[in-house]
């Protein structure tokens, strides 16, 4: 065409900014085919009886065909070459019945070409803030197919293309939706960071690319325990301010190219992606990284968080991983990550600490699991088994009194798992009740049995959990089982260790007058270990300080002897009866008599025992 067929003011219309924001703001330009749209323009060319209906949108330099009722989008077209960009200037209905007689596009390709249109239509989409920024047009190769619309046909072709641009903008509410949705899920409301979504989201945005260089996810996983007893002792609002602060102090030391996330409730997560020529020079990068930037982590954790006009210091546990762009989901570097977080605050869950990943520790976690499910099934079972290690009296010649009752765990097939790790664990997995109960009980009638048969008045101490410590049926229950065995609770002593009763004070003093108004004795076991105020100590109902082994064997020459010798002023000075525990050697036993020390146990007299091989101790002492 040898010039444009609208005016200068209605051409400089197709390239107004605001028409042009409307036009963008549907996204709709560029995507595939829709059904809504392609069932409408099918509608539209069965009421009007015409052969083809399009519907058409047109920016500042091409129109582009989003539906077509035969199915067939035709190539962009440039602006200056089309019908409907007049429609869309005007932004009023456009008719030329015989497009041969028109002198604007009577030399158009489209009507001297091969598809030889005779008619147009054109009815301008008009946006929600008015602006028109697309045609439903009608197209035939017959001319004259209407010469004008009656006012019937103009209100439903208008119809027509109200529904079009409608359905335009609702779907761009749903997009918009779904993006703010997406936004929503990726992100974390209380920092603004993203999550652990978020974070796998931009992973896999950035293995994605087309890149001749070898990529590496490297992440540091930050795990923050004390934030949760902050938040009990200070409330969400607070702990949320102080993680506000633990953020901030973490982006300044970190670089731009860094992604910041908040995984969980007291985790944070540090991701950098590393390219090289070679995987193993982006492994070496991205290693690097990872080690200096978490000792810049630690470094940044010495100095305290200023909240509320307090100070507090947090320890951080730091988990490392890396992984190669083979893994694009990211999920495995995560999970590594994690999981030497959740190994750092095992090792140091006091102290801030970093742990590298690795293949070994899902191994590790996957045993931790088997030892779950068999644990279970020995309580469940009663597969345990109960020892018993002897408890002489120093002041009658070494004669055993009594016995101290202790879980054993008999996993045949399996490495021996001890009890430092299988009571905390049946602790965790709220299994300590049944198997405390199941000890209890069993050390109820070993000691009936031993009574029977040995005639002497012999006594068993057996632990208490501290988790047990929080039923406040607890002593009617152990009060149950000592009755049913035929025994007197004062034949029972129970132990309970100093760390225990630190964590629950206030809850268990009541419990505590409950199990003496039964009748029990009480053992602070442990003590020394933890920090008991004296005045705490005076107020409970003990009747027995347990005086802990590595005092006792720290004497005669080691520090520890000034504990044991203090301890027993103390016990004397609240009339507390002494035991001390792992006696192993001549000059230990020494030591704990020259100290007043009434009672003793450990490798000196006698390992643990079976009930049998208790009686057999007992028979030797008595022929002696």
């Amino acid at each position: 065409m040898a010039a444009h067929p609208l005016p200068k003011q209605e051409f400089d219309y197709l390239s107004d900014p605001a028409r042009l924001e409307a036009l963008y703001r549907l996204n709709i330009i560029d995507t595939g085919t829709e059904g809504v749209f392609d069932t409408i323009t099918r509608l539209t060319a069965s009421l009007f009886e015409v052969e083809l209906a399009t519907i058409h949108l047109i920016d500042d330099h091409r129109q582009w065909v989003k539906a077509s009722s035969n199915g067939i989008c035709a190539p962009d077209t440039p602006v200056g070459k089309t019908f409907c960009e007049r429609t869309v200037a005007k932004k009023e209905l456009v008719l030329v019945p015989d497009l041969q007689k028109d002198p604007v596009y009577n030399t158009s390709h489209f009507v001297t070409g091969p598809l030889k249109l005779r008619f147009y239509a054109g009815m301008p989409l008009i946006s929600r803030d008015g602006h028109a920024v697309g045609t439903l047009c009608l197209l035939d190769t017959r001319a004259n197919i209407f010469e004008w619309f009656s006012d019937h046909d103009l209100s439903l072709y208008r119809y027509l293309a109200d529904l079009v641009i409608r359905t335009m903008e609702l779907r761009e509410s749903h997009v918009n939706a779904q993006k703010r949705f997406l936004q929503a899920s990726e992100e974390d409301g209380v920092t603004g960071l993203v999550n652990s979504r978020g974070v796998l989201a931009h992973l896999n945005e950035q293995f994605s690319k087309d890149n001749s260089l070898k990529s590496v996810a490297g992440m540091i996983q930050v795990r923050l325990p004390g934030l949760e007893r902050i938040r009990r002792a200070y409330g969400t609002p607070f702990s949320n301010e102080l993680l506000q602060q633990v953020v901030e102090r973490i982006q300044k030391a970190t670089q731009p190219a860094d992604l910041l996330a908040r995984t969980d409730d007291v985790s944070l997560l540090l991701t950098r992606i590393s390219s090289a020529s070679t995987g193993k020079q982006a492994i070496n990068l991205i290693t690097q990284w990872a080690a200096e930037q978490g000792q810049k982590l630690l470094e940044e954790f010495e100095s305290p968080f200023v909240c509320g006009g307090e100070n507090f210091y947090l320890s951080a546990q730091l988990g490392l991983a890396h992984s190669l762009s083979s893994d694009p989901s990211g999920y495995s570097v995560l999970e590594r990550a994690d999981d030497a977080a959740v190994k750092a605050q095992k090792d140091t869950p006091n102290a801030s600490s970093m742990c590298w990943g690795n293949s070994e520790l899902k191994e590790e976690y996957k045993h931790a699991v088997a030892t779950e499910s068999r644990l279970r099934q020995a309580v469940e079972q009663e597969q345990l088994a109960v020892v018993f290690q002897p408890i002489v009296d120093l002041n009658a010649g070494n004669k055993i009194i009594g016995a101290e009752a202790l879980v054993r765990w008999p996993d045949s097939g399996e490495p021996p798992i001890g009890p430092d790790v299988f009571v905390p664990l049946a602790e965790e997995l709220g299994l300590i009740g049944k198997m405390g109960s199941w000890v209890f009980d069993t050390a109820c009638r070993t000691l009936r049995h031993w009574r029977d048969v040995s005639r002497q008045d012999l006594w068993m101490s057996v632990n208490v959990s501290p988790k047990q410590l929080q039923d406040p049926a607890l002593a009617s229950q152990l009060e149950t089982i000592t009755l049913n065995a035929g025994l007197r609770p004062s034949q029972i002593k129970l132990e309970i260790t100093e760390s225990g009763l630190i964590e629950q004070y206030g809850q268990v003093t009541q419990l505590l007058k409950k199990l003496v108004d039964c009748g029990f004795k009480l053992a602070l076991d442990d003590f020394g270990t933890g920090h008991s105020s004296l005045s705490r100590l005076i107020q409970l109902p003990f009747d027995v300080l347990k005086v802990d082994r590595a005092f006792v064997s720290d004497s005669p020459e080691g520090a520890g002897a000034a504990v044991v010798a203090s301890l027993s002023s103390l016990a004397k000075s609240l009339n507390l009866e002494t035991v001390g525990e792992g006696v192993e050697t001549d000059t230990q036993e020494a030591f704990l008599r020259q100290h007043g020390y009434c009672l003793a146990q450990g490798y000196r007299y006698a390992r643990p025992l079976t009930a049998n091989g208790f009686l057999d101790e007992l028979d030797k002492q008595n022929n002696n």
